[in-house]
């Protein structure tokens, strides 16, 4: 996001412990970078169209240059795309930072 002043270098995500991305990415990519599961379901309509709206939790060869961050542990290397679902993060956050 950007800034003008002090924080136009940092951005507003310097100050956050998890940061996430809304992507609109292709099945291939999903595929490629995430196993379905708990988090994350490819329904025939997302096969069809070959594109699903998720959040994207790390960075991936393609998205270097965007600043995504979690602790570690928050999310498994094969939740790299999850469900476009605020709840989904925020029961993930309530039970990591519970233990």
């Amino acid at each position: 996001m950007p800034v003008k002043g002090a924080l136009k270098k940092n951005g507003l995500e310097a100050y956050f412990t998890t940061v996430i991305g809304a992507k609109k990415a292709t099945i291939k990519e999903i595929n490629k970078d995430a196993q379905p599961g708990k988090l994350l379901t490819i329904s025939e309509r997302d096969q069809d169209m070959g594109y699903k709206h998720v959040f994207q939790t790390r960075t991936t060869r393609a998205t270097v240059g965007d600043r995504l961050r979690s602790p570690f542990g928050l999310f498994s290397d094969d939740e790299t795309f999850i469900e476009n679902d605020a709840q989904l993060v925020i029961d993930r956050l309530v039970e990591y930072y519970a233990e």
